[in-house]
């Protein structure tokens, strides 16, 4: 049977992939390498297309994941920094245990999937939820701007004709609740939404 029969099409789907290396340092891999992960990715994404009725797969570069979760390299007190492979690892692990999931042992590209795959759920989520709450985007631009007007208006008055300054202001409301939104789903996004199903 194949993966084509046993997906369930009534459900939306949202699909993540890791966007494949556009570069690589000597010695640590070779073009051959690159044009046949690029060739995968490609294969890859049009099957999830096929499959899942023209849904387009979302590439995510692999910090914009990890940045999202604060995943980064530190220093140990050696002086030498942590491998990230590992620091993904350790951050996966400890979603599992934290829940009590019983689940197969989970290796470093099971764990790297799982961070694109969370991903792209909350940035979904974001987009389709807290871009669509009017009554809060409002409340949110009226209070930046009473308090960022002056400062924002001579910002822009030699640098823009006069007519285009509110539109301009807008834009940058917008940036900074998106911005805002984004970080108060980084401090909840756990509760929010849990890796078990609620019952």
């Amino acid at each position: 049977m194949g993966v084509e029969n046993v997906l369930d099409r009534s459900i939306p789907w949202r699909v993540g992939m890791e966007e494949c290396m556009k570069h690589f340092f000597t010695g640590q891999f070779n073009a051959n390498g690159l044009v046949k992960l690029a060739q995968m990715n490609g294969i890859v994404s049009f099957a999830c297309f096929r499959w899942l009725g023209g849904v387009s797969p979302v590439h995510i570069h692999p910090h914009t994941a990890r940045g999202f979760f604060d995943l980064k390299q530190n220093k140990k007190k050696s002086g030498l920094k942590r491998d990230i492979k590992e620091i993904i690892l350790e951050y996966v692990q400890n979603l599992v245990d934290k829940e009590k999931l019983d689940l197969p042992p989970i290796t470093h590209d099971i764990a790297d999937s799982f961070v694109i795959a969370r991903y792209t759920f909350l940035w979904h989520w974001i987009l389709e939820h807290g871009c669509q709450m009017p009554e809060l985007q409002n409340a949110f631009y009226e209070a930046y701007l009473d308090k960022n007007r002056n400062r924002l208006e001579k910002k822009f008055t030699d640098v823009l004709p006069s007519a285009q300054i509110p539109h301009q202001l807008q834009e940058m409301a917008h940036t900074a609740y998106l911005n805002a939104f984004i970080d108060w789903m980084k401090e909840h996004e756990q509760g929010l939404f849990p890796l078990k199903a609620q019952e």
